[in-house]
């Protein structure tokens, strides 16, 4: 036998509640990806908001 670890059922169980979550919201996004319904806004990096906050504040000077 080999050193693999044996689930119990109630471990089993949480493992199987955890991937059918996540297929569920995969297919959700991939759902709303294929209709061009994003979900939610996309992410700004850091650098990319001191640009929008520094062209911010020389667009309220000039």
């Amino acid at each position: 036998m080999t050193n693999i670890r044996l689930l119990s059922p109630d471990e089993l169980s949480a493992c199987q509640k955890h991937v059918f979550s996540a297929v569920a919201l995969n297919l959700i996004r991939l759902d709303a990806w294929w209709n061009g319904h994003p979900l939610d806004r996309t992410r700004t990096g850091h650098l990319a908001r001191l640009e929008l906050a520094e062209l911010a504040e020389l667009a309220l000077a000039a």
